[in-house]
């Protein structure tokens, strides 16, 4: 039974596109048949990239937003299409886009990994984002780096590498802040690959300082991980530090694994799968997890799955330490779908989960949340317009509502069999207005 607070949840979306969703997914039992109250305008915050890219948003504690994201640059040499690189773009709450110079790299652009951003326990701005060194040929020379600022994003540092010097491939990374102000960045890495080159390893290195220096990177775990799916990563108030990743498998599996480190990062407990999805795969589906800890140390994990015996978005939970997790709920399935890209935002009692859902022609962003710390949830709503494909969201919350931001594409319609990794890729210059950056407040009542 789906617990309410004060007042209810309300659709606030057309009875027609509720249908289309029950008749899309399979409503597993443990949602309810409520839908959270979609209202607030959907505001555009830019219009300038034109290639595969996502953005980002961090909530400051007076309730305004930053926002990050790269620029995509017009290959005009070659008369159509758009490099692979472009400018970081940080928009502060003042309204004001701030440029980020790089003097030896150039920022990338690739969708699955966007810039990410965090929150000292200071006050201060931490921005992590993948860079390379050698825009001829970008992958074969890149690097993780990060910019701080102590003045709520008006003005930055100059940029530092993670990890080490440039080399090889660096990408797929996120970032956190702990409640101690450690910073920590975990990120995939060719530079420890087998002679086939082929492998990929799950890396992470920490900073206290604030970002100006970090760590030697330590290796979380040795077997290789899915070559281009996010990882994912949190603290609890323990101070206990949490990697999700898609793991690779025995026997062309790959399913979400997650390792903990209770010394910041030093050393790492053996991974535990945290579902038998048992799905098999012979490329990467470019869709990591999601991990948060609330304040009572219990992990919430989020992931999507392509998996014949049940595929969807997939919703888990753990109370001791990551040692194990509960049997996940489906928050949503259907026999044809391209990845979504999942994200979770913890709030008290509240869990939100937005995605992408790619059962639909036209994959569009969607919202379920839990009033009862992950026990229920609501039945998707819609949060983009519907009339464009939307992709790659992130979620904050603020007080009693959701901040979710999100990527569209400048055309209405999906092409035949396209990836949804592929959902930024190069339009024709007559829509060269889209993807653009998208955002929404949602009141939860």
């Amino acid at each position: 039974m789906f617990s309410m607070r004060s007042g209810k949840w309300v659709a606030v979306i057309a009875i027609g596109m509720v249908t289309f969703f029950g008749c899309a997914t399979q409503t597993p039992s443990e949602l309810s048949s409520n839908v959270v109250t979609v209202s607030e305008p959907i505001q555009q915050l830019n219009q300038t990239i034109h290639r595969r890219s996502s953005s980002n948003l961090l909530v400051l504690k007076d309730g305004s937003s930053v926002y990050v994201w790269v620029s995509n640059v017009l290959n005009e040499e070659e008369g159509q299409g758009f490099k692979s690189f472009g400018e970081l773009k940080i928009l502060d709450p003042d309204g004001i886009t701030h440029t980020v110079s790089d003097a030896e790299s150039v920022a990338l652009v690739d969708a699955e990994t966007p810039p990410q951003i965090a929150l000292g326990p200071d006050g201060s701005l931490l921005v992590a984002y993948s860079a390379s060194n050698t825009p001829e040929s970008i992958w074969t020379s890149t690097s993780i780096r990060t910019i701080h600022s102590n003045d709520g994003g008006k003005s930055w540092s100059d940029p530092v590498s993670v990890g080490g010097p440039f080399g090889g491939y660096q990408n797929n990374h996120e970032l956190h802040i702990g409640r101690d102000g450690t910073a920590y960045v975990v990120w995939l890495d060719s530079r420890l690959a087998k002679e086939d080159g082929r492998d990929i390893n799950i890396l992470v290195s920490t900073s206290t300082d604030g970002g100006k220096s970090w760590s030697n990177p330590v290796v979380v775990d040795t077997e290789p991980s899915c070559e281009c799916c996010r990882a994912a990563i949190t603290t609890d108030p323990e101070g206990n530090v949490y990697i999700a990743w898609r793991k690779k498998l025995e026997g062309g599996i790959r399913d979400i694994a997650v390792s903990r480190s209770g010394d910041q990062g030093a050393t790492w407990s053996t991974p535990v799968v945290a579902f038998h999805d048992n799905w098999v795969q012979g490329y990467c589906p470019d869709a990591g997890p999601s991990i948060v800890a609330d304040n009572n140390g219990v992990l919430h994990l989020g992931w999507w799955t392509g998996s014949e015996s049940g595929n969807g978005v997939k919703y888990t939970r753990s109370w001791d330490q990551g040692a194990s997790f509960s049997a996940p709920l489906v928050l949503s399935s259907s026999e044809v779908a391209r990845p979504s890209h999942v994200q979770l935002a913890l709030n008290k009692n509240d869990v939100a989960v937005v995605w992408d859902d790619g059962s639909l022609e036209t994959p569009q962003i969607v919202l379920s949340v839990s009033s009862d710390k992950g026990k229920t949830f609501t039945l998707p709503a819609m949060v983009s317009n519907g009339l464009f494909a939307a992709a790659y969201p992130h979620v904050a919350f603020v007080e009693n509502q959701l901040e979710i931001v999100w990527n569209e594409r400048g055309t209405s319609a999906m092409p035949s069999g396209l990836a949804m990794a592929e959902l930024g890729n190069w339009i024709p210059a007559g829509e060269a207005t889209g993807p653009r950056i998208l955002s929404r407040r949602i009141v939860l009542d």
